[in-house]
C-alpha cells in the first residue's frame, strides 16, 4: 500500500465541516463526513488542539442519527479518526441495523480498526457470517493476520452486498492477490464487474479505480461510447474517473463538455467533484459555460470549489469567484473560502467580508433590560461605536445568527462529554438552550461565562479545556465581545 504524507486539515476548512456536520440536514452531514474520511484517505489529519470536538460532534450524531447513510458515514468517521473508546457506539449501532450490509460492514471495520484486541469476541455475540467479517475486516487488517474465512468471492454466486464490501477493499489498496479468483487479477475481475447488472456493483467497481492508485482508466470496464446509457450513478463516476485525469480529461474534452449537460443531477456531481483539481487552458471556457447555466446549487457549488481552486491561474476564473463571493449568504462564503485556503483570492475574500462586518451587528438603543450572570451586571457591548452601560442588547443579523448557533450546538455537545460537576454543566447547558432560542449579546455572555467556568474545572478529559476555549473564542468573536 502506498504511503502518504501526513498534513493537518486547514482550519477554514475544517471550521465549514464542522458546521455542515452539526446543520441537523443529513444531506450535508453524510458530505462533510464523506469529506472528512477523503482527506485522511489522502493523508490529512485535524489538528490534536481540534480532535476532541469533532469527535464529540461524530459520537453525538452516532447516538441520535436516524438517516442510514449518515449513520454508515458515522461509523466510518470513527474507523478515521476514533476516539478509541467509542467501542460501546460502535456495537450498539451494529445491534440497532443488524438488516442493514452496508452499516454492517463500517461498523465491523470500525471495530478493528479501534478495538483489534476484542473485535473478534465482540463480533461473536452478533453471529454475523464470516465472509462479511473479513471483508470488512480487510479494511483495516492485513490479510496475513486474519483467518481469510470467505475467501476467495465468486461473482458468480456473491450478492451484491457482498461483491460491493470486497470492491471497497480494493478501493483502499488492502485487497489480497487474486481475492475474486485464483486464475484472475483483481484489477481484471474490476474490468468485468464495470458492467455488473447490479448499478451499485458497476459504480463501486469505478469508485474503486478512482480511489486505488494502482488502477487506471485502462481498468475501468464499461465502454465509452456505452455511458449515455448506464444509470445515473455510473455515468457520475465515469465522468469523475476521467475528469479526475488531466491527460484523460484533455484526450476526452468533448465528452466532458456532453456530460456538463447530463440530464441527471447526480451524474453532473460526479463531473464536478472529479474536475476540481484538473486544470487546463481549454477547459476553462467549457467550465465557465457550465457554471453560468448550471440551475442545480450543489452542482454550482462543486463547480466554484474548481474555479476558486484554480482561480490563481486563470483571470476568468478568478473574476467569477469574486463576484460569486460577492453574490453568497454567509454559509456559502464559509465554503468558498476554504476551498480558497492556499490561493491568492482568499484576502480578496476576506476584504470583501471586513467591508461588511459593520453591517453585521443590528443595536437595538430601545430597550432598557438589564442582564446579569454570577450577580453581577452585564454592560452593553457594541460592534461599532461607542459602547455604554445602559442595558443595551445587540442583535445580529441571519448570517451570524446561523454561525453562532453552530458553535452553540458545539459547546452543547462539548459540554454534554466533559466531567464537571452535574450543577455546573446543567448551569451551562440552560444558558446554551436560552442563547439558541434568543442569540444576543446578555444570552451570549451568560454562555460565554458558563464555558469559561467549565474550562476551568476540567480535569479528566485530555484536549476538553483547549476545545472550550477554542469554541469561547469562536462566540466571543463573532458577538462581537472581542
Amino acid at each position: 500500500m502506498t504511503a502518504r504524507p501526513t498534513r493537518f486539515i486547514d482550519g477554514v476548512v475544517l471550521t465549514y465541516l464542522e458546521h455542515q456536520i452539526g446543520s441537523g440536514n443529513p444531506v450535508p452531514t453524510k458530505n462533510a463526513l464523506q469529506d472528512l474520511c477523503s482527506l485522511y484517505r489522502r493523508g490529512f489529519r485535524i489538528h490534536p488542539n481540534e480532535l476532541y470536538a469533532v469527535q464529540t460532534s461524530i459520537l453525538g450524531l452516532s447516538e441520535r442519527q436516524a438517516d442510514p447513510k449518515v449513520q454508515r458515514w458515522v461509523l466510518n468517521a470513527l474507523a478515521q479518526m476514533g476516539p478509541p473508546d467509542s467501542k460501546r457506539s460502535i456495537i450498539r449501532a451494529l445491534e440497532n441495523h443488524l438488516d442493514d450490509r452496508e452499516i454492517i460492514t463500517a461498523g465491523v471495520a470500525a471495530l478493528h480498526k479501534l478495538s483489534p484486541a476484542t473485535a473478534a469476541a465482540d463480533l461473536q455475540k452478533l453471529n454475523l457470517p464470516g465472509q462479511v467479517i473479513t471483508l470488512a475486516a480487510l479494511q483495516h487488517v492485513r490479510p496475513e493476520k486474519l483467518q481469510l474465512v470467505g475467501l476467495p468471492v465468486d461473482i458468480q454466486k456473491a450478492d451484491p452486498e457482498t461483491i460491493k464490501a470486497a470492491l471497497v477493499v480494493v478501493g483502499l489498496d488492502r485487497a489480497p492477490p487474486n481475492m475474486f479468483d485464483p486464475n484472475y487479477s483483481n484489477a481484471e475481475i474490476i474490468k468485468v464487474l464495470g458492467m455488473h447488472p447490479d448499478p451499485k456493483v458497476s459504480q463501486y467497481s469505478v469508485w474503486a479505480i478512482t480511489e486505488n492508485p494502482s488502477l487506471s482508466i485502462a481498468d475501468l470496464g464499461i465502454d465509452l461510447s456505452q455511458v449515455s446509457g448506464c444509470p445515473d450513478n455510473v455515468r457520475g463516476w465515469v465522468y469523475r474517473l476521467i475528469a479526475m485525469s488531466q491527460v484523460h480529461c484533455l484526450k476526452h474534452l468533448d465528452f466532458i463538455e456532453v456530460a456538463t449537460k447530463d440530464r441527471s443531477i447526480e451524474a453532473r456531481l460526479g463531473l464536478a467533484r472529479g474536475v476540481r483539481d484538473t486544470f487546463f487552458d481549454q477547459l476553462v471556457p467549457v467550465v465557465l459555460e457550465w457554471l453560468t447555466g448550471e440551475l442545480i446549487a450543489e452542482v454550482r457549488q462543486e463547480i466554484l470549489d474548481h474555479v476558486i481552486t484554480h482561480a490563481d491561474r486563470s483571470p476568468a476564473y478568478e473574476e467569477h469567484a469574486v463576484d460569486a463571493y460577492r453574490r453568497a449568504d454567509q454559509a456559502d462564503r464559509e465554503r468558498m473560502k476554504g476551498a480558497a485556503v492556499k490561493t491568492e483570492l482568499f484576502p480578496q475574500f476576506r476584504q470583501i467580508d471586513f467591508k461588511a462586518e459593520g453591517d453585521l451587528f443590528v443595536t437595538n438603543n430601545n430597550t432598557s433590560n438589564t442582564f446579569t450572570f454570577n450577580n453581577s451586571p452585564v454592560g452593553a457591548v457594541a460592534a461599532t461605536g461607542t459602547a455604554t452601560n445602559s442595558g443595551q442588547v445587540i442583535y445580529y443579523q441571519p448570517q451570524v445568527v446561523e454561525l453562532l448557533k453552530s458553535e452553540l450546538a458545539k459547546a452543547g455537545t462539548t459540554i454534554e462529554g466533559i466531567a464537571i460537576p452535574q450543577a455546573e454543566k446543567q448551569e451551562v447547558a440552560s444558558a446554551i438552550a436560552d442563547a439558541q432560542a434568543d442569540p444576543n449579546s446578555g444570552t451570549l455572555r451568560r454562555v460565554v461565562s458558563g464555558l469559561s467556568k467549565a474550562a476551568g474545572l476540567v480535569t479528566a478529559v485530555a484536549g476538553a479545556e483547549d476545545t472550550l476555549n477554542q469554541i469561547i473564542q469562536g462566540i466571543s468573536k463573532l458577538a462581537g465581545f472581542n
